[in-house]
Order: C-alpha cells, then structure tokens, then sequence
C-alpha cells in the first residue's frame, strides 16, 4: 500500500480512480505511476491522430463562458502554457469583423496579401508594427492590435487542455501572478490553481476581471516533475497541431475570442 502514500485524494479523483480501483491496480502488479503514464500515453497519441475542438473560456462578467455559453463561477486546474496573442480587425463591419493579422507567440504576425491564386502568407515583426503602437484619440490611448494573454489550462479532472483567453484589463493580475511565480524558480505547471472573477462597472457598462489566482496546492519531487514532463508533451503536440502560421480563415473563432 506504499503506492498509495504518493497519490492523495485529489490525484486519484484527478485519474478517475478510487482508493479501491487504485488498490486493485497494485493488487495486479500495475503501480499508480505505470497508470498514470500509461493513460497519458494514450490521450498524447489520440490527441496527435485527432483534430480536437479545443474546449475554451471567456469572461462573462463575474462567470467563466464555454463555448456551449455555460457559466461557471470558477475553473480549477494546472496552467500548462500562457502566451501572448494577437489579433488585428477591419471592423467596418463591427457584426462580422475580418481577421486582417494575427500573432500567436506575440512577437510574428502572420496576414494574407494578394487575391485569388496570388494570395500568399506574409509575416511581419509585432514590436515594430504600426498597428501595434499606442495612439491618442480624444484623450483616450489605444491601439488597433488586439492583445490577449491566451492560456492553456487543464482542468482538474480533464485530460484535454482547455484555452482562457484574457483581454486587456484582466492582463496586468495575470502577469503579476505569473512573475511572482516564475521569480521563484518554479514552472507555472507544478501548482494547482484556482481562478475567478470580480466585475467592474463604469456608468452602464459592467465587465468582468480576473482576480489573483489562488494556488490551491503546489506539487513537489516525483509528481512535480510529472507536471513538468506532462505539460511539455501536451504543448508540444498541440504546437505542431495548430501551427502559428496556419491559414488565417481557420484561426478567427480562436483570434476573436474575449
């Protein structure tokens, strides 16, 4: 029963087992770590062979959104992954906006120039655009680029990664969260966190902001580098899935994302 010791009640509801599945497992000769690589073997390998419809959240105000618009007050989970993305709108149409740039590391856009059979995907720097710089218009700055912080989260109980797309003012309490952590030494993979949201409002409008996320548990030794092992395999599958210079018309639903 010493297998036992290494897992406690969180890790085992994380893999869908029981303490008695899991004793059976080592009643057989089959240690909890042999299931636990196993398992994610097999959802790595099905997850290269498939294209998956990554499951995705937005704020909804004070509620996490899906993409079946369920709300939910909070996500728990490990963050796998959070890059900086960027996207640039024609918005004459404001119902229908068309994706003209977009930027999936932060720092290379990729965009369409030419018609018809003379199309061809062309990239440019992102520190150096036009789009990108900060403007005044009636004292208010702002800038055409639209940046979020896209995270790759897996929630508590999953084996596929979800995305959280986080806009502007949401971005500085993650990015403090983020330095505090990795200004530790540790991955951002190795805790479990828990996130929620507050909401603001100014005259009419209210919108929603994520508050400090709350480390619910920080993993050490063995399983800490697991964590580490398992968010490189999953980032690294989907980085040769879902390549930043994809063509643009089948990125939009990801870009225009809150």
């Amino acid at each position: 029963m010493s297998d036992l010791i290494q897992f406690d009640p969180a890790i085992l509801a994380r893999y869908g087992l029981s303490e008695e599945t899991a004793r059976e497992l080592i009643e057989n000769g089959i240690t909890l770590e042999e299931y636990v690589e196993a398992m994610g073997g097999a959802v790595a390998k099905e997850v290269e062979d498939s294209r998956l419809v990554l499951p995705r959240y937005k704020i909804n105000k004070k509620h996490w959104e899906n993409l079946s618009s369920d709300l939910f007050p909070e996500i728990t989970g490990i963050i796998l992954n959070s890059r900086t993305n960027r996207a640039l709108f024609d918005r004459e149409d404001e119902d229908n906006p068309k994706l003209l740039c977009r930027s999936a590391d932060g720092k290379t856009g990729t965009y369409l120039e030419g018609e018809g059979d003379e199309r061809q995907t062309k990239h440019r720097t992102c520190a150096t655009c036009p789009f990108n710089q900060f403007v005044t218009e009636n004292g208010k700055s702002h800038r055409d680029c639209k940046e979020t912080r896209r995270v790759l989260f897996l929630e508590t109980g999953s084996q596929i990664p979800a995305v959280i797309y986080l806009p502007y003012t949401s971005q500085k309490t993650w990015d403090t969260f983020v330095s505090a952590v990795l200004s530790q030494g540790t991955p951002l993979c190795t805790r479990e966190v828990r996130l929620t949201l507050d909401q603001r409002s100014e005259g009419s409008r209210t919108w929603g902001v994520l508050k400090t996320p709350e480390t619910i548990r920080v993993y050490t030794g063995l399983e800490a580098l697991k964590a580490v092992k398992r968010a490189k395999e999953i980032v690294d599958t989907l980085d040769v899935m879902y390549k930043p210079d994809m063509d643009l018309e089948s990125v939009v639903e990801e870009a225009t994302a809150s």
